[in-house]
């Protein structure tokens, strides 16, 4: 259910915002929300511009991007809650309380975003299309170019052949094997986590993502965007059977 921050809703006294935002600055950051889109880049011009195009096209990104673009501003709610953890975020946490620091809030991935990650780690069909690149694009017409298939078959192999190992996960030019609109939603459903933390566990059967979404220090400093009271930390568990392979595939 979308949670949604309603215009009319009147706060209780003293009450904080998702994200531990004072209320008060609520229809400021809705005012951002609708002057930035997420899918345009982190790049000042690059925002300008898509800015521009957004307002003369009335398109925003919808999906992923969105739902966590929102979530930072803490105008929603409703994303997965991230209940896995790493080795270390304990501590860190502990240390956050201990200093006055306000804890971070943890968010999990969408099942989206799931079947793509398994489809990073999945190198048996990627590896396979890649040898086969025109039949396998016309069995799938959304896939990836090459390059692209390239790089996400690299990232799975060393992502495989190094478990209990994080490993990072680099955006380049996309870790999406299709680029392929859903139900409205964006084509490149990891495009909001860019580059990642991932680990295979063998013995538990699960990839691990990590992450931390946030913005380069400029947009804080020029005051363009609010910085998160609490830090907004990603942490995935996606359970992965590399004999069968991605649900993509299985599909």
């Amino acid at each position: 259910m979308n949670k949604l921050i309603r215009k009319n809703q009147e706060p209780a006294k003293g009450a904080l915002d998702p994200g531990g935002y004072d209320v008060k600055s609520r229809e400021k950051r809705r005012r951002i929300s609708t002057l930035y889109d997420p899918a345009g880049g982190l790049g000042p011009i690059n925002q300008f511009l898509y800015s521009v195009v957004n307002s003369s096209t009335g398109k925003r990104s919808s999906g992923e991007e969105q739902q966590y673009w929102e979530t930072y501003l803490g105008l929603r709610d409703d994303l997965p809650k991230g209940t896995h953890r790493t080795e270390w975020d304990e501590a860190v946490e502990a240390n956050k309380v201990a200093s006055g620091e306000n804890p971070s809030d943890f968010y999990g991935t969408t099942p989206r975003m799931d079947k793509y990650i398994q489809a990073v780690a999945d190198t048996l069909h990627t590896g396979q299309m890649l040898r086969d690149y025109e039949n396998a694009k016309a069995k799938y017409p959304y896939l990836t170019s090459k390059g692209n298939l390239q790089h996400i078959y690299e990232t799975g192999k060393k992502v495989m052949d190094n478990p209990g190992t994080w490993q990072q996960a680099e955006e380049q030019g996309g870790l999406s094997v299709f680029r392929q609109l859903d139900s409205g939603n964006e084509d490149s459903p990891l495009g909001m986590l860019a580059n990642f933390g991932m680990r295979w566990n063998p013995d538990k059967g699960y990839l691990e993502i990590h992450d931390t979404y946030d913005f380069p220090e400029f947009y804080y400093k020029a005051k363009l965007l609010p910085k998160r009271p609490k830090e907004m930390k990603i942490r995935g568990k996606i359970n992965y059977d590399p004999k069968k392979g991605s649900l993509l595939f299985r599909e």
